[in-house]
């Protein structure tokens, strides 16, 4: 999501430089590529892995609750959409910036603790076996 936005903020960061220049639809194109590419990696290794680590009683239930966990950050992604459509342009760049570094300290952060999620999921497989 970082390497996106950062592509969206490249866009927006050329407008804002010469307001009479067109930015093409490249930016965009590669926002959705990267957004695409970043879903598609971690929707079925997060589906597998609610299936493998939930109790089998439970598993219907855990998958409804990873698809309200999606249902959740569309919501969320649609109200900051609201807002930034609310600014002129010259505001859309550093919003783009907030999000890049936003989604890029998750990505790392999870990067350093997924040792110890590997650890731990492997632990509650045993469990629950």
């Amino acid at each position: 999501l970082g390497l996106g936005f950062a592509a969206i903020m490249l866009g927006a960061l050329a407008v804002v430089d010469s307001p009479t220049q067109q930015v093409g639809p490249h930016w965009l194109l590669l926002t959705y590529l990267l957004h695409t590419t970043g879903e598609l990696c971690l929707s079925p290794v997060g589906l597998s892995n609610v299936t493998k680590l939930s109790p089998p009683r439970f598993v219907g239930q855990m998958m409804g609750i990873w698809f309200l966990g999606a249902s959740v950050g569309n919501v969320v992604a649609g109200l900051l959409g609201g807002e930034l459509g609310s600014a002129d342009a010259s505001h859309m760049p550093q919003f783009f910036s907030h999000l890049v570094w936003v989604y890029l300290a998750a990505g790392i952060l999870l990067l350093i603790a997924a040792r110890w999620i590997h650890a731990w999921a492997a632990e509650n497989r045993k469990v629950l076996i």
